[in-house]
């Protein structure tokens, strides 16, 4: 009895602590990444990769390549870099831009995925033709797979590696920048003081709200959330109308308010710091405990403000 009862108490835990850890998954699977648009990075998932496997079979001879005389070797070699480069150019600059419309981490995975694959059933016809004079044993077709995608994932990993390191430390240049920036503006004290003014959709109600009082919209359904600090203290007001309108009408009003994000528009007059990790950049503003996010789709428009 005392065992049953303490199951049923684990059980709901450990459902909810993988419903958590699959949940974190999906979330790491969508995030966004830039990846495979870097030209860079195409040439050397393209002629880098190959050359690379050129040198490796050449010198290492693997999976029993250097069992055969050096004229087969070659020839095998020839034809695998030969077709594996011409799959690799197709894929990263021809059908990823047809294929590809949303560039998270789940579709590079799946793209590189592919690309292997493709690569491993060329050459198993090449070693077919060349070796076996034509005559396909399709057993050895996983195997052969298996050791294009060993062979494969070193250079992708170093590109990944490479890519990774070079834009951290391009995002923590930028950050350290911006920082530096917002530094001065504050001692200059270079704000602009007035009064913003936000309608609902229908136009019955209106919210009126100092400038610099202003910290941030939310989206909220069919709501807009409107936070600012008053005697001190932040509040935040309910007004029915969407985040875009609400945008088009403080656009109007403040250089200073801008869309970060498809759910927040912020007072860049508010923010303290900016950081950022491998997920992107984010915002602190003052009076705010919460980090706000910067999309991709806006943030050359909040740095520019930031940065000037």
């Amino acid at each position: 009895m005392k065992l049953s009862i303490s199951l049923a108490k684990l059980l709901p835990q450990t459902f909810q602590a993988d419903c958590n850890m699959i949940k974190n998954l999906v979330t790491f699977f969508y995030r966004p990444y830039d990846f495979l648009k870097d030209r860079r990075v195409k040439a050397l998932l393209s002629f880098g990769t190959t050359a690379f496997a050129g040198v490796f079979l050449w010198f290492f001879g693997p999976f029993g390549l250097i069992l055969y005389p050096a004229a087969v070797q070659s020839e095998l070699i020839l034809y695998y870099c030969t077709f594996g480069l011409i799959i690799s150019v197709a894929n990263f600059y021809l059908l990823q831009n047809i294929l590809i419309k949303n560039h998270v981490v789940g579709t590079t995975i799946l793209w590189l995925v592919w690309n292997m694959l493709v690569i491993g059933l060329s050459n198993f016809f090449v070693f077919e033709i060349v070796v076996g004079k034509g005559v396909f044993h399709w057993r050895g077709l996983h195997i052969m797979e298996l050791q294009t995608l060993l062979v494969g994932s070193l250079p992708v990993l170093f590109t990944v590696v490479l890519y990774n390191s070079y834009y951290l430390k391009k995002r923590i240049r930028i950050i350290n920048q911006i920082n530096s920036d917002l530094s001065r503006f504050k001692s200059e004290g270079a704000y602009v003081n007035g009064a913003l003014t936000l309608s609902s959709s229908s136009l019955s109600e209106v919210i009126t709200v100092d400038s610099q009082s202003l910290l941030y919209l939310a989206s909220a359904d069919n709501y807009v959330e409107v936070y600012r600090i008053e005697n001190g203290q932040m509040r935040h007001s309910l007004l029915r109308n969407t985040l875009s309108e609400a945008e088009k009408q403080l656009v109007r009003q403040s250089p200073a308010v801008r869309r970060c994000h498809n759910s927040y528009i912020v007072n860049l007059n508010r923010v303290k710091t900016v950081s950022g990790n491998e997920a992107g950049y984010k915002i602190m503003l003052e009076g705010v405990d919460s980090m706000i996010p910067v999309s991709r789709k806006y943030k050359d428009n909040v740095f520019a403000y930031l940065r000037r």
